[in-house]
């Protein structure tokens, strides 16, 4: 995601906004992996949301680079990365869901393979009936997927494409052949 700084209305406005050729990498380390995880909002935190993620160590890909555990006063952080998928199913409505690639979370001290990670809340720009800006629900352990309860950790049909279409260049991580539900 590219930064764009305008001013507009006398006021310097920053907007993320997704590059046409997104600058993806590939790295090994620890991260949290949050394609399955469920989400609840944060009060007072506009915009936002945490999810429950899991903690994994290999190969995973993000647009920033891999930082690993890092050591904070409180907790070990790490940050949200992707890990492809095998299936999705594909969600065209208009709830809300979290965008948490790249995004810090906190490493739970009583059970090393879970993390709480903040992540924004995001909506479906909702230009087309069925487009790729629908967004994906990957089912988990502990959930099926679902387009109509709970905010759930996902990304757009469009972003799965663009991150699969990168890791078929790649040595150390391949997509999968996805079967969308």
């Amino acid at each position: 995601m590219a930064q764009l700084w305008v001013i507009a209305w006398g006021l310097l406005v920053n907007f993320n906004i997704h590059a046409a050729t997104p600058d993806f990498t590939v790295c090994k380390s620890t991260y949290a992996l949050c394609t399955t995880a469920l989400c609840k909002p944060i009060l007072g935190k506009k915009g936002f949301v945490t999810c429950n993620c899991h903690v994994k160590t290999g190969f995973s890909a993000g647009e920033k680079a891999c930082n690993g555990v890092v050591k904070t006063k409180y907790k070990e952080e790490v940050q949200s990365r992707y890990y492809p998928v095998k299936a999705y199913l594909q969600c065209a409505n208009d709830r809300p869901w979290a965008y948490c690639l790249d995004s810090p979370c906190f490493i739970d001290s009583d059970d090393a393979t879970k993390a709480l990670c903040m992540c924004s809340l995001v909506k479906r720009q909702g230009k087309f009936k069925i487009s790729l800006d629908d967004y994906v629900v990957v089912k988990g352990q502990h959930n099926k997927p679902n387009c109509t309860e709970g905010i759930y950790s996902s990304a757009t049909v469009e972003d799965i494409d663009k991150i699969s279409q990168f890791l078929k260049s790649q040595p150390d991580l391949h997509p999968f052949s996805i079967q969308i539900k």
